[in-house]
């Protein structure tokens, strides 16, 4: 972020087929470690209290 790279990538993302935690996981592995597990923590939140 401080560096003015943006993590949001759709290219990347497509790859991804539209799945939104295989995205952050992958994102996870890379430098935005940070992000990453902060976003991953909040999508977990949100599936278990839609199901």
């Amino acid at each position: 972020f401080l560096a003015n790279n943006s993590p949001f990538d759709e290219i990347s993302f497509s790859q991804f087929k539209d799945d939104i935690i295989k995205y952050w996981s992958f994102i996870e592995r890379e430098s935005y470690k940070e992000l990453a597990n902060l976003a991953l923590y909040l999508f977990e939140i949100c599936i278990n209290i839609a199901s």
